[in-house]
């Protein structure tokens, strides 16, 4: 790869929106998109000019997370499909119900490559991914509150979960294989309740938000150790969550101005919300009793 000249490339990006009018109040959209995205320089390129010997750049690629640039690399490819409906059936309720799929390819991984006794990671195009959803929402234009319901169901899988995760990676003789991923959410529920005619000329609004957790690699004991369980890699989900945020404001004529004055308050419940959790036990705060058990004592 490294001894391949690079050319010059290009790629051509289209888009093409369809809307159609299947009834009175209803519609039907498609869209479809190609987008592309260049790959971080670090993967492309690297400057080996300040070194005094180059040949500690072979040296340095064989470390975790390090590698030789790949000038032949192209853009990762992302294809995304589209398609609603999108009905209005009275004066005050409407919904719209979609399909979405994302297809992407050329996504930047990694191989091994061996030149003399150094042992190299050079980047190049081979991961993949897949993420598809639906999307459903319903609109009321009440008499006192504006109210919009929406969910989405999604699923998204991929050969690896970010570029840089093939450097260090084990590596395996096998095809690569996609998985779910630790950024999949796959219930989105959203509530939205609006007003502009409450008491005392008040204007105020709640927005309420429950999403799915992320998946994890569970950990799993071999013998009286604890290891990952990779043979059910993202099998677990950390805990769910929930937000409430609400805001009220209030208006003064003022000649011919008009004064706003408002407030917001966000996560009103003050539920916290977990960034990680331990593999071992699936909770933020507690580690395992394997973890636990030398906590207090003194280290000889």
């Amino acid at each position: 790869v490294i001894f391949k000249n690079s050319e010059w490339l290009y790629k051509i990006s289209p888009r093409l929106g369809i809307s159609h009018v299947i009834a009175d109040g209803a519609t039907f959209t498609f869209n479809y998109g190609l987008y592309y995205q260049t790959p971080i320089y670090e993967f492309i390129y690297r400057n080996i000019s300040k070194l005094e010997d180059p040949s500690e750049a072979f040296e340095d690629a064989g470390e975790e997370n390090q590698s030789i640039g790949n000038a032949t690399m192209v853009a990762g490819r992302t294809q995304s499909y589209e398609m609603a409906f999108n009905v209005q059936f009275s004066r005050r309720w409407a919904f719209s119900a979609g399909l979405w799929v994302k297809d992407m390819d050329q996504l930047t991984t990694a191989s091994v490559y061996n030149s003399g006794v150094y042992e190299y990671k050079v980047a190049k195009n081979g991961d993949f991914g897949t993420a598809i959803g639906f999307d459903f929402t319903v609109e009321n234009r009440g008499r006192l509150f504006n109210t919009t319901i929406q969910y989405t169901y999604s699923t998204a899988k991929a050969s690896s979960a970010y570029d840089a995760e093939a450097f260090g990676a084990i590596q395996v003789d096998a095809p690569q294989l996609e998985t779910l991923m630790p950024y999949d959410r796959s219930h989105d529920l959203t509530l939205i309740l609006y007003s502009t005619k409450l008491p005392w000329g008040l204007n105020g609004g709640i927005t309420g938000f429950f999403q799915s957790g992320e998946p994890y690699t569970p950990m799993i004991f071999n013998g009286n150790k604890p290891e990952e369980d990779l043979k059910n890699e993202y099998s677990k989900r950390a805990p769910s969550m929930f937000n409430m945020d609400m805001s009220v404001s209030k208006g003064w004529e003022m000649r011919k101005h008009k004064l706003m004055l408002g407030v917001n308050i966000f996560n009103v419940f003050n539920k916290p919300y977990p960034h990680r959790v331990y593999q071992l036990t699936g909770t933020p705060d507690r580690p395992g009793e394997y973890y636990e058990d030398d906590i207090g004592t003194a280290l000889s």
